[in-house]
């Protein structure tokens, strides 16, 4: 089981994550590559909202297929392309918090990609 960690000796998160998880002796292990918004048939839906929730379908695939689920995320970074939209802030910001154990996640913005259509990336360890 995960533990959270938000010590009082610091200021208390300023959104929905912790500052640290700790994780237990011989726990399971599941690092990712940078989950973008393309389908199983290569194709990239246009738009954020189309991406984000393609990005969500992947991870919880690589989760399902090792036996996990979002409880189980201790942290979640998501890469938001700045050009894009950058409108797009709070949805990447409730996107890094979707794990219950609100782990220590952040949004950040970039400004490429290697493929010019993905709005956002996201690694997750685990």
């Amino acid at each position: 089981m995960l533990k959270i960690r938000n010590p009082p000796a610091i200021a208390a998160p300023a959104a929905l994550y912790s500052h640290s998880v700790e994780i237990p002796p011989n726990a399971h292990w599941l690092f990712t590559a940078g989950q973008v918004g393309v389908r199983p048939d290569g194709f990239i839906p246009e738009g954020f909202e189309a991406q984000h929730d393609q990005i969500r379908m992947n991870t919880l695939a690589l989760l399902a297929d090792s036996d996990m689920g979002l409880e189980d995320i201790v942290r979640l970074n998501v890469y938001l392309r700045c050009a894009l939209r950058a409108g797009a802030w709070p949805a990447a910001i409730a996107l890094s918090c979707v794990a219950p154990s609100r782990g220590a996640s952040r949004p950040f913005g970039f400004d490429r990609m290697a493929r010019r259509e993905c709005a956002m990336l996201e690694p997750l360890i685990r």
